[in-house]
């Protein structure tokens, strides 16, 4: 059957138009509701053809593709709106360190990790009010005091709501995946492989597999995304479980946070922060550190030589962690010299 160009454009414009994610994605809705359909019908014919047992096979099958065409597709209609409108929230607010954030937790999709994003966008929504303006005094000053001024107050209704919008989005998007047709969830028996500085393939080690899967799933991939490379990890209790992770750029002690089942921050220190090398003293570690000090309102700060002590299980610990931190610690001074010479 011919077509003319012009009449073939304005089915591919609409084919576009109407694929788009802020709509929704209703042509894929379309498509999948045709197959679901034909699928109600087809397999149990094919199957009737082979015998009465193949036939309720078919009926089965047929079903869950309908099904999966059916409620499937309005969950992904709904959950690429919500997920459009959540995108929409999360820049009204400003906040490039939030909107980083909820990209990171968007990229597992799961309802868990939603709820707990919608929980914690109510209480920096609150906080936020009085948590922006200090921060953006200390950087900027009173310019940076009014910049603050205004994302808390922004934060305050879009940080709630857009949590609610993400927690929604992921709900359906959830549904969608269940009532698809051949979504088999794959479990993982081991941690994936650390490779290393230069990158080449060393036999398995456990333990630094371990390590790396926590430096990965430390806030979906944070510190990676920081450009921070894994050096290793220090076990430090076992209930609740805490680990001191080292990177080429700081160390910081993570904690698993049960309700939740994944790992917070406890603890950080910047190696650029740091003024010399740590030391053990009996079953405590001490990091002398450089710190501001001034009125968070000025712009001008003074650095004066403090410490940060982080108590560990034993002695033999916090020689470990000394090891281990000023032998990173010392790599990251030899690659800052190599850069500025």
């Amino acid at each position: 059957m011919y077509m003319s160009p012009i009449w073939q454009g304005v089915i591919q414009m609409y084919s576009v138009v109407l694929g788009l994610e802020v709509l929704g994605n209703p042509v894929g809705f379309v498509r999948g509701l045709k197959k679901g359909t034909v699928g109600l019908f087809y397999h149990p014919l094919q199957g009737a053809v082979l015998g009465p047992e193949e036939f309720m096979e078919g009926v089965v099958l047929g079903s869950r593709e309908f099904v999966g065409g059916t409620v499937g597709g309005i969950s992904g209609v709904l959950g690429k709106v919500t997920g459009v409108l959540g995108d929409t929230a999360a820049n009204l607010t400003m906040d490039e360190e939030f909107q980083s954030q909820r990209k990171r937790e968007r990229t597992r999709g799961n309802v868990g990790q939603s709820l707990e994003g919608a929980a914690r966008g109510v209480f920096a929504g609150v906080t936020g009010v009085i948590s922006q303006p200090i921060k953006g005094a200390k950087k900027e000053g009173l310019l940076g005091l009014v910049k603050g001024a205004g994302k808390g107050v922004l934060g305050l209704v879009l940080r709630p709501t857009g949590g609610l919008i993400d927690l929604t989005s992921a709900t359906f998007n959830a549904v969608q995946r269940k009532t698809k047709v051949g979504n088999y969830d794959i479990t993982q028996l081991r941690p994936p492989r650390f490779i290393g500085q230069p990158k080449f393939v060393s036999p398995y080690s456990p333990h630094k597999a371990e390590g790396y899967a926590l430096f990965l799933a430390l806030e979906n991939g944070r510190l990676s995304g920081d450009g921070d490379i894994y050096f290793d990890f220090v076990e430090l209790e076992e209930n609740p479980l805490r680990n001191l992770l080292v990177t080429n750029n700081r160390f910081l002690v993570i904690k698993r946070n049960a309700m939740f089942d994944r790992f917070e921050e406890e603890e950080v220190v910047m190696f650029r922060d740091m003024c010399g090398k740590t030391r053990a003293e009996r079953s405590r570690v001490v990091v002398p550190v450089l710190e501001e000090q001034g009125w968070f309102l000025s712009s001008k700060k003074k650095l004066q030589t403090s410490s940060r002590q982080l108590e560990v299980p034993s002695p033999k610990k916090a020689a470990e962690i000394v090891s281990l931190v000023n032998q990173a610690y010392q790599e990251y001074r030899t690659t800052q010299t190599k850069k500025s010479s």
